[in-house]
């Protein structure tokens, strides 16, 4: 799967747009009088343009901190004649007229981005109202090729909690997955299809044309079309559906799915527009394969805002997580890691559960607590920030990972909390790591770093129970109180709940014999054994 970060301009200027390893510079919408559609701005000159790819997307994300509905603006170049941001329209109309395609010929200065206005507003998290989604699935057609759904009702077994449907259909997904947070219901979301589009022409990205030719190719140009494509003809239809016509003209995170028919193109499962903060984003499934709704969610929690799941150097190796490699659930529910669900805020940390370095001292390193299954309530995590001296935003810091604490617990109920969770992973400890923030802007990957239920299977060789896992360890500086280790320990896991043990370390060793923190008589290494009962203070 790839999925797009949807980078659109509020007003005026440009808009991004990028497809997970590639950024592309793209017309804002706006709604054409004459049809009702959101089309890009028919005054907008600048050419479909890929800024950035690979590992570039991350860098460029951070350099700009952009996300979608965010203004900027960008200067191109035509060779043997230059016009930049300070030309009008009808400049460089005057532009495409002599040169006869300026979609060819214009050249992007890599340099010239300047972003004229962020977009603060939080759309996606949630913060104490429900967030009931809108939307529109489309069934297309194209290229003599169709859907394999031949009916509206065929697909809405997926999609809603009715008569018929698959356990792990959207509507119950969100509102399982997200404890009532995030609604997607049948009022909202409209079915529409199956469609016959064209297979080859041109669509207008603003003031500049494109030839798509589905037979071929599946790029932005294929995509921009099927998706203006779609709509035009669904107003068409909704003039006789008032239901349908509000959802078309809802101008705030319309969700745009579009079900393609098998034979399509594509190298994709699906593809979808990352961080819904503008007026709508959009998301491709591929058919080739049978549908699954876990293909669905994830590119869904694409437009949520959310990125891959990855482990170690792999993008989707989080197995605990649909946004990872998760395995075929056989159409259950598969919910998020505790990271992801702290990211968006349909989950939280249990009372007590938020640890910086202030919470341990020398003398009192352990704290145990009890982690609730994932599914029973929403205060279901522990944070583990060891870097901050304190929970506070500006608190002194230094750089180490934060760690996200959950116990997950294989639901057998019908349409239950992580009822597709691999068996594997059934009552388990689950240790992420995720150094973002709960914001829009945030598109940092979780990590996958452990699963002990109640051995890990990445454990600390020191203690051959394997229930134990340590991490990176910086030295302690007792001036700033920051520094050190941390290991968890998973002391008991039962049906509902995993009881964890988390000591800090203060040094890798207990201390040389004779020395002052031998004579302390602490356990400040965290292996179990205090001082007079440690090797390293008493060797034999």
């Amino acid at each position: 799967m790839r999925s797009y970060r949807s980078l659109k301009a509020v007003s005026g200027k440009r808009a991004f747009r990028s497809v997970h390893d590639t950024v592309e510079l793209h017309c804002p919408e706006v709604i054409d009088p004459s049809d009702g559609v959101w089309k890009p701005d028919p005054n907008c000159t600048v050419p479909l343009t890929r800024i950035a790819r690979g590992d570039e997307v991350t860098a460029f994300q951070r350099k700009y901190n952009v996300i979608s509905g965010d203004k900027v603006a960008a200067t191109f170049d035509i060779p043997s004649r230059r016009t930049s941001g300070n030309k009008t329209n009808n400049d460089v109309r005057s532009l495409l007229a002599a040169r006869g395609n300026l979609a060819t010929d214009a050249i992007f200065r890599s340099d010239s981005i300047r972003v004229l206005a962020h977009n603060n507003e939080q759309k996606e998290i949630y913060t104490g109202s429900p967030i009931e989604l809108r939307g529109v699935v489309y069934l297309l057609d194209f290229c003599g090729w169709k859907s394999p759904f031949r009916t509206a009702q065929a697909l809405r077994t997926y999609l809603f909690s009715e008569n018929g449907s698959v356990e792990g259909n959207i509507q119950n997904y969100y509102r399982t997955c997200s404890f009532g947070k995030t609604v997607w219901d049948p009022k909202y979301v409209a079915v529409v299809g199956p469609l016959q589009l064209d297979c080859k022409g041109t669509v207008a990205n603003g003031a500049l044309q494109y030839n798509f030719d589905a037979s071929r190719l599946c790029g932005a140009n294929e995509l921009m079309y099927w998706r203006i494509g779609a709509d035009t003809q669904a107003q068409k239809l909704a003039a006789s559906d008032p239901s349908l016509s509000s959802i078309l003209q809802w101008s705030q995170r319309r969700r745009i799915m579009m079900i393609l028919p098998p034979e399509i193109k594509c190298n994709f499962n699906g593809i979808a527009d990352a961080t819904c903060a503008g007026s709508m984003c959009r998301s491709f499934i591929n058919t080739k394969s049978p549908l699954d709704v876990n293909v669905l969610f994830h590119e869904l929690q694409h437009n949520h805002g959310l990125n891959h799941a990855g482990r170690n150097k792999l993008e989707y190796g989080d197995l605990t997580d649909p946004m990872g490699d998760s395995p075929a659930s056989g159409q259950k529910v598969h919910c998020h890691n505790a990271a992801y669900n702290w990211r968006i805020g349909w989950a939280r940390p249990i009372t007590g559960g938020v640890l910086t370095a202030a919470n341990f001292t020398p003398t009192a390193n352990r704290i145990a607590l009890t982690i609730p299954a994932s599914g029973t309530t929403d205060m279901n995590m522990v944070i583990l920030d060891m870097g901050s001296s304190s929970p506070q935003a500006a608190s002194p810091s230094i750089p180490y990972p934060k760690y996200f604490l959950s116990f997950r617990v294989r639901n057998t109920t019908f349409g239950g909390y992580d009822g597709g969770l691999s068996a594997a992973i059934n009552q388990a400890v689950v240790i992420h790591n995720y150094n973002g923030t709960a914001s829009d802007r945030d598109a940092l990957t979780s990590n996958l770093v452990a699963i002990g239920g109640p051995r890990f299977d990445s454990f600390d060789p020191a203690f051959p129970a394997g229930n134990v896992w340590t991490g990176p360890f910086t030295p302690f500086n007792s001036t700033t109180g920051l520094g050190g280790g941390l290991r968890v320990k998973v002391v008991s896991v039962g049906p509902s709940s995993a009881v964890v043990e988390l000591c800090r370390m203060y040094s890798q060793t207990e201390g040389k014999p004779g020395s002052a923190e031998c004579q302390a008589n602490l356990d400040r290494d965290c292996d179990g054994k205090m001082a007079s009962l440690d090797s390293d203070c008493n060797p034999k």
